[in-house]
């Protein structure tokens, strides 16, 4: 129906007419009509008469492809019912396909359907003739004759909304008319009694089971049948039974069969617990009780067991003695041998130290260069990381005593224009210039700090326990050491090289030292080596620290071009006079930066 042109349109499939029975309709909240049928599920956009089916999402398909059953709620998701998967309700909608939620089965009621009439109540839950489907509590209630809903065989497309918020099911029986708002699940507690009690299959105590059950040694077996006093809907009741010390969780009984047995227990003493439901699974917090004494046989006795105990102990003391004898004997010929082999062993075990401490080395150090590889600071740099977080947080949190000397700094080089020194001279002059590269940075820093080849012509420096007011004049000096004299190859030859450093200072943030770790601090080092790069090269920058800001503001900073950063006010920064031409905003004094009190 065109409301508009208020006139028929005939729908149907864009190819052809859509395979099948069609069993369902409902109109999306963009006019657009979907439309259920034995072969799956249609839709025709607003104004279109041509049906397309709707492909699944990938992990995303109904469970079943026969829909008999569709409903758009108030919040416009599509609700689906399928003739053997159940319920649905589509998660997301786009034009490469859906994804639906498999909810009856997801509960285990797959294999049947929902009820195919589907209608919404003014607190969103979904209804049928068959069941109700709370989202919020995401809770499923079967209805049944114990509700009033005993319409017989529900009838598609014989169901409605009314005006004053009823709902009418049409059946085989008549019409079931919901007023939802007073649907209510039952209250009702019944009473639960033990209807009969067997002890090695004889009945007990007919219609008057005891308190307390006591088994000799020749009762092997005991059962206890117990009933909830519920007529309304004995099939919906829920049991479950619990032996204390013996069962380490409730056991669940079906209402066809109420029934807990045991047999051969332990002597000792139990209690059988017993509870049930009502038909709406309220369970009764009233539960039924019996304490149970199985007595020992003559041989579960302590004096038998003590007599038993001294048999195996004399047993065992003659057993040991002559096996000791043995062992002795054997011990004496093999003691020969231990020393024998003991003094190889020692001799291998030296050397396979001596092999592994070769290997170890090996693993942490560049072969090339001699420094530290990347392995070797992943291994040290967080006793450091450590170092400096306590001595900061001591001092924010606690007031402790705080020297300039707590802080990491992460120094990243690159050599400029090293690609045309291959290119120019060979690779064995650029591995020559990469070992004197590296001693020079060695007389600068320290024995105690970590110099690391990074890769390629990159090297890390971490200088630990510096005064960051000091991290630009180290990296002037730095610069100058490796720019100062030229670099002398193996023939002779002199080049100048120059390097461009980046670096910044950790804790960055001192008032939140632990919101940044040491990978960021690399990332905002090599940030500031990117800036040096194209300010003209041969010139250093770094990062002195940050104004206080939220953790997400930090991690938007780091995945940012530093530029961008620096553009927010939010970084205290240093940069070489060529360096600085080329930034915007202004510029901290080189080496300086607001220390705490």
């Amino acid at each position: 129906l065109d409301r508009a042109a208020a006139s028929l349109v005939h729908v149907q499939d864009a190819n052809a007419k859509p395979s099948g029975e069609i069993h369902a309709f409902a109109e999306g909240p963009d006019h657009s009509l979907w439309m259920g049928s034995t072969a799956g599920l249609y839709r025709a956009p607003a104004g279109s008469g041509a049906l397309q089916p709707v492909p699944a999402l990938a992990g995303a398909a109904l469970s079943s492809e026969i829909v008999i059953g569709l409903l758009f709620d108030y919040q416009g998701v599509l609700w689906l019912d399928t003739g053997v998967g159940g319920l649905h309700r589509m998660r997301q909608w786009t034009p490469a396909g859906a994804a639906f939620e498999r909810i009856s089965e997801r509960h285990g009621r797959g294999g049947k359907p929902f009820g195919a009439n589907l209608l919404e109540d003014n607190l969103g839950r979904i209804w049928s003739q068959m069941q109700v489907y709370d989202p919020v509590q995401d809770k499923f209630t079967d209805l049944t004759a114990a509700d009033g809903a005993n319409l017989g065989t529900g009838w598609f497309f014989s169901y409605t909304r009314m005006n004053d918020g009823r709902f009418l099911f049409g059946g085989s029986k008549g019409i079931l008319v919901v007023k939802p708002e007073l649907f209510e699940e039952s209250a009702y507690a019944p009473p639960l009694l033990v209807s009969e009690l067997r002890v090695n299959g004889e009945r007990r105590a007919p219609g008057n089971p005891p308190a307390a059950l006591v088994l000799t040694a020749k009762d092997r077996s005991f059962s206890v049948e117990f009933t909830a006093l519920d007529y309304a809907d004995p099939t919906r009741l829920q049991y479950a039974y619990k032996l204390e010390n013996f069962d380490p969780d409730w056991i669940k009984a079906a209402p066809s069969m109420r029934l807990a047995s045991y047999s051969n227990l332990e002597p000792g003493s139990y209690r059988l617990h017993i509870r049930a439901s009502n038909r709406s699974g309220v369970w009764n917090p009233l539960e039924q009780t019996m304490a149970i004494r199985v007595e020992p046989a003559w041989w579960q006795m302590l004096w038998m067991r003590l007599l038993l105990a001294a048999l195996l102990g004399l047993l065992l003391f003659a057993f040991v003695a002559l096996r000791t004898r043995h062992l002795h004997r054997r011990q004496r010929e093999l003691e020969d041998k231990v020393r024998e082999r003991t003094t190889e062993l020692e001799t291998m075990a030296l050397e396979l130290q001596l092999n592994q401490m070769a290997l170890e080395e090996s693993s942490v150090k560049d072969p090339l260069t001699g420094l530290n590889n990347r392995r070797f600071l992943t291994q040290c740099i967080d006793a450091d990381l450590a170092l400096a977080l306590r001595a900061h947080e001591g001092h924010l949190n606690y007031g402790e005593v705080f020297t300039d000397t707590q802080d990491l700094l992460f120094y990243l080089f690159d050599i400029d224009h090293f690609k045309s020194v291959n290119d120019s001279y060979g690779h064995l002059a650029g591995d020559e210039v990469l070992k004197q590269f590296s001693d020079r940075l060695r007389a600068v820093f320290r024995d105690a700090d970590y110099l690391v080849r990074w890769g390629g012509e990159e090297f890390l420096c971490v200088a630990r326990q510096t005064d960051r007011r000091n991290a630009a004049e180290l990296a002037e000096r730095a610069r100058a050491a490796i720019a100062r004299e030229p670099f002398v190859l193996a023939d002779g030859q002199r080049i100048q090289v120059a390097c461009s450093v980046g670096f910044s200072c950790y804790p960055l943030q001192e008032s939140q030292p632990r919101r940044l770790g040491w990978v960021d601090m690399v990332k905002i080092a090599d940030g500031a080596l990117y800036c040096v790069k194209h300010g003209g090269r041969n010139g250093w920058m770094g990062v002195l620290g940050c104004a206080p800001a939220s953790e997400a503001a930090l991690q938007d900073g780091v995945g940012r071009p530093l530029t961008e950063w620096i553009a927010t006010g939010m970084l205290r920064y240093a940069a070489s006079e060529r360096v600085s031409a080329t930034l915007a905003g202004p510029l901290s004094p080189a080496g300086e930066t607001a220390r705490r009190p």
